[in-house]
């Protein structure tokens, strides 16, 4: 807490359970402090253990609703919250706006989808500076003693895209750094006394002093690694009303931080873009800020303050600016005793301050704006020269730093809105956290229930479901043992006579008949209900009587209209062959379990009706297709949950239907063409329309070619291991580089002869690769890094690990292989139109148009000569939203351009395109069609020397679009006429027109 304190005396490891006047003692604030402390955190304790996190049932309790319920209004129900224990309000008439609430007033972009919100609950201090009713008239206006308020803030941050981040991942939103601060009182020296001949030292007339010294992080960015320290000897308590500045208050040596009602509700961590007026304003000399929006209400006293970039200490070059007590901070050596010298060392920054030295260690440390050290300093028994943090008995040297006392943040999830700025459903559990009931009130619905049997409690999750499962039981579903059957009598009439009388003694009961009669059922005695309605075509055939017969007819039709569980490759294979032969036959329904399944040569599927193929997930079902083209024709294709992997270079999954549905599945191919055919083809029957609906599926096209042999890299083993340089360098090859199975058995075989090298050769191989290693550049943002970092550090192991070893191989031949993006989906025409949503493309998406090959501009399409529209009518509706995307490319006609990049004839184009919510890593795009909506896209373009690209249509929005790195404005070009183009609320990219 900023306020007047003599010492701040609570700690936790003592476990004091209260504070206790004696009779003719003093009492100090500090007594006084520590028993609302202990206090505090008892109660904290209690809280935490009954509750923990959340919100009580009922209108008292804070939740994120939809208001209506349902809609995309999402706001805030005031109301209590609980996090880690800890108890606060937000206090409202109504409800509130996520980005209106009255304590949290962060002026920032708030877009309402794609979001994680969470509470974020922190104390702070009020003086009678902010809440003039602390001062008590009958004291003629004195302050006593000040408040501390406790804050709840609905906070917000990205949950898809680049920027996305989870608030309760505590290494990216920690409750409170871990930097670790040593503090030692400057070291007092004598000098000769010229009075005294027969003195050789005298001590020096300075004081410790007795105060209270603090360290606080002003300021942190985490992307940055910029970092903002500032520090007085009186807490930092010393403030005052700019307007109501006390005579003399503006003047002496030091440093002044004007702030605000606002910035004083800003500490800590925001993931909200563009967040502005956070922080209040450190200057060195006292002038009070102009701008309308700075921040000017108070001005605090400080004795200095540090800026430091954290990225340049090993630099002897860092970047450092600030001041003590009047004295520029400026770099020294380390033994250098002098006021404001800095020195860097291991991640260690030392400041020599005017009676104080700090050391804080910055290495894989974080920190959290608002993070504050505390120290008593006291005369009567500290020396100089003495650490007084972590406090020392002595003059000894502490091991470690002392971490932050404050200020602690306690989070709490409160949900997701998605990209339909709806909430996301957060499951049963979630539910009742956010309404948890008293002691008194608590139902079968509020607990909680592990389901061990789903077969009799269904998808219960709390005891309420359960129970109301248990009443809709019946006999089906009540396990029954079977008894242990003898074998089965030859004849009908011993197998009779076993069932009715199986004593042979004249009498039966129940139990034995019920129990001989289970022994003999089977598939043979049991008759078909030909009466059903529902039956099968194939099984009302006369010579189907048992349920054997019914079995026997369906083995023989195993592809027939009724889902198919694959058991094996080879039964794959056969289900697909004969299904393709069938005409009868229109449906078929495959469903894979967990495994692995080989398609070794190319597959041909037409004139259907339906095809579906599930698995369990992408990651339990892993297909490998070794043909060069799987084509699937039929009015329906559906394929869910599993992965397919294209072992050559130039496979295919070429998808013809009236409906393309995917969802949940990973399609990948290596090649070393970026211009062979698409991974993925999709188009209607015939000139039909097909309608798209492709979600949550990872798509990964990319060309590895090799730009050297890397001999200079192998040579560097030595004369001899023949099996590690052949293995290295047949990495390069080519029929390694198209088959990613051969390719990884490859690489692992080399780690493990790596890995059997005598310890002298491995270390002879690192000091070779060290003379010879230099950065390396990648082409492609999310390819694996490349060069030999890893692995001469691996070498120098005593026991490297296998997949540390691979590891390393893999980033080795990084260097002289180069990654590139290949065509990953193809819709062949502006006919294939729906949705992509959610997907991760890495790879080219081609709008193909109806025109074969790939005929898209290299350039931006600048202009058109066309009179009238530019696209031609009949297109279908396209959405693409919230996908991570190469890039973007549209086929045109080859002589549809002129020499000056100007459109010269009509082209083929969808009628409109949604384009909202994704990510593009890569320049040159092109986008065809008539209406063009861009709206809140991430362009990052990975070779900021080539051009975004072009859009051809004749009309366009382009809203809320965000360039990534700084630059100049960049342009979208566009055939557009400039009467009929909306392109505002972007960033560093905009959609231009050269047509008046």
């Amino acid at each position: 807490m900023k306020t007047q304190i003599s010492n701040n005396s609570f700690q936790t490891g003592k476990d004091y359970s209260g504070v206790y006047l004696q009779q003719g003692r003093m009492i100090t604030d500090a007594d006084w402090n520590e028993l609302t402390d202990i206090e505090k955190a008892r109660l904290s304790s209690v809280l935490a253990d009954l509750v923990d996190g959340g919100a009580p049932r009922g209108s008292d309790g804070l939740r994120i609703i939809a208001d209506p319920e349902g809609s995309t209004n999402v706001c805030i129900q005031p109301g209590r919250l609980y996090a880690e224990g800890v108890s606060a309000e937000l206090r409202a008439a109504e409800n509130v706006s996520i980005d209106k609430q009255p304590d949290y007033p962060l002026q920032a972009v708030y877009s309402g989808q794609n979001l994680h919100l969470y509470a974020d609950i922190w104390e702070r201090t009020v003086t009678a500076l902010e809440d003039a009713s602390l001062m008590d008239p009958g004291l003629h206006g004195a302050d006593t003693a000040t408040r501390t308020q406790t804050m709840l803030q609905v906070k917000w941050s990205p949950s898809s895209g680049g920027n996305a981040l989870d608030p309760r991942d505590t290494k990216l939103n920690p409750a409170l750094g871990n930097g670790e601060l040593k503090l030692r009182l400057a070291l007092i020296t004598g000098s000769a006394d010229s009075c005294d001949p027969c003195a050789s030292q005298a001590n020096v007339d300075e004081r410790i002093g007795n105060y209270l010294f603090r360290v606080e992080v002003h300021q942190y960015d985490a992307s940055t690694k910029i970092l903002t320290l500032k520090w007085s000897r009186d807490n930092g308590a010393e403030a005052c009303r700019v307007d109501e500045m006390p005579t003399g208050f503006n003047q002496g040596p030091w440093v002044w931080e004007f702030y605000s009602d606002e910035t004083e509700r800003l500490v800590g961590n925001h993931f909200a873009p563009n967040a502005k007026n956070l922080r209040g304003l450190l200057r060195e000399t006292f002038t009070v800020p102009t701008g309308a929006s700075e921040p000017k209400t108070y001005v605090r006293q400080w004795d200095g303050y540090l800026t430091i970039d954290l990225n340049t200490l090993s630099s002897p070059s860092h970047i450092l600016n600030g001041m003590d007590r009047g004295v520029p901070l400026a770099q020294g050596a380390a033994a250098s005793a002098s006021h404001g010298r800095v020195s860097v060392s291991d991640g260690i920054i030392s400041i020599n301050l005017e009676r104080m030295e700090l050391h804080l260690q910055t290495k894989e440390r974080g920190f959290v704006p608002g993070d504050y050290w505390l120290t008593t300093v006291r005369e009567s028994v500290q020396v100089s020269g003495q650490y007084v943090l972590p406090a020392m008995d002595d003059l000894s040297v502490p091991t470690t730093g002392a971490t932050p006392s404050g200020i602690r943040h306690h989070y709490l999830y409160l949900g997701e809105i998605g990209i339909n700025k709806r909430l996301v459903d957060q499951g049963d559990s979630f539910r009742r956290q956010m309404a948890f009931p008293p002691l008194t009130d608590i139902r079968a619905a509020d607990v909680g229930f592990s389901n061990t049997c789903s077969g009799l409690y269904g998808s219960a999750e709390n005891l309420q479901q359960a129970l109301d499962t248990l009443c809709s039981i019946d006999a089906g579903d009540i396990a029954y043992p079977l008894p242990g059957c003898k074998g089965r009598q030859e004849t009908v009439r011993q197998q009779l006579a076993q069932a009715l009388d199986p004593d042979e003694d004249g009498k039966l009961d129940v139990q034995h008949a019920l129990d001989t009669l289970l022994c003999h059922l089977n598939a043979d005695s049991l008759p078909v209900n030909k009466l059903d309605a529902g039956l099968c075509t194939d099984l009302r055939i006369d010579e189907v009587i048992t349920v054997q017969d019914a079995l026997n007819v369906l083995c023989t039709k195993s592809s027939g209209g009724c889902s198919v569980v694959v058991r094996s490759s080879s039964h794959l294979v056969l289900l697909l062959d004969e299904f393709s032969k069938q005409d009868e036959v229109q449906d078929l329904w495959l469903c894979l379990p967990a495994g692995t399944y080989e398609l070794p040569a190319s597959i041909f599927i037409s004139g259907k009706r339906s095809l579906r193929i599930s698995g369990q997930s992408q990651e339990a079902v892993q297909l490998s297709f070794g043909g060069s083209r799987l084509a699937l024709e039929a009015d329906e294709v559906v394929l869910e949950n599993f992965s397919l992997t294209f072992t050559r270079g130039d496979g295919q999954l070429a998808i013809s239907a009236g409906t393309s549905t995917t969802h949940g599945c990973s399609l990948g191919r290596m090649s070393t063409t970026d211009t062979g055919p698409a991974m993925v083809s999709v188009s209607g029957q015939g000139s039909a329309e097909c309608r798209l609906l492709w979600e949550n599926n990872i798509l990964s096209s990319m060309a590895r070619k090799t730009t050297s042999s890397g001999a200079t890299w192998i040579d560097t083993l030595g004369p001899g291991n023949i099996a590690i340089k052949e293995g290295l360098g047949a990495l390069s090859g080519v029929e390694l580089l198209e088959n990613k199975e051969a390719y990884d058995r490859a690489v692992k075989a080399v780690a493990q002869e790596i890995i059997k090298l005598p310890y002298a050769e491995r270390t002879n191989w690192k000091t070779n690769l060290e003379a010879v290693a230099a950065p390396q550049r990648l082409a492609l943002s999310r390819v694996k890094k490349s060069g030999a970092a890893s692995l001469i550090t691996i070498l120098a192991h005593d026991v490297p690990l296998k997949h540390e070893v691979v590891t390393a191989v893999e980033e080795l031949v990084a260097v002289w292989i180069r990654y590139m993006p290949a065509y990953a989906m193809r819709l062949e025409s502006a006919k294939v139109g729906g949705q992509l949503s959610n997907n991760n493309v890495s790879g080219w998406l081609l709008l193909a148009n109806g025109i074969s090959g790939y005929q898209h501009p290299d350039v931006a399409v600048v202009g058109s000569t066309v009179d009238g529209d530019v696209i031609e009518s009949g297109g279908e509706d396209l959405y693409i939203q919230g996908n991570w995307l190469e890039g973007v490319k549209a086929n045109l006609p080859s002589e549809s351009l002129n020499g000056q990049n100007r459109l010269t004839q009509q082209v083929s184009g969808y009628g409109r395109l949604f384009f909202k919510g994704n990510t593009l890593e890569q320049g040159l795009n092109s986008i065809a069609a008539a209406h063009f909506i861009g709206e809140g896209n991430t362009w990052n373009r990975g070779n900021e020397e080539e051009p975004l690209g072009s859009v051809i249509g004749h009309r366009g929005v382009f809203n809320g679009n965000l360039l990534t790195f700084d630059s100049d404005l960049l342009w979208l070009t566009s055939t557009i006429r400039k009467d009929r183009v909306v392109s505002t609320g972007n960033l560093g990219v905009s959609l231009a027109s050269s047509i008046s």
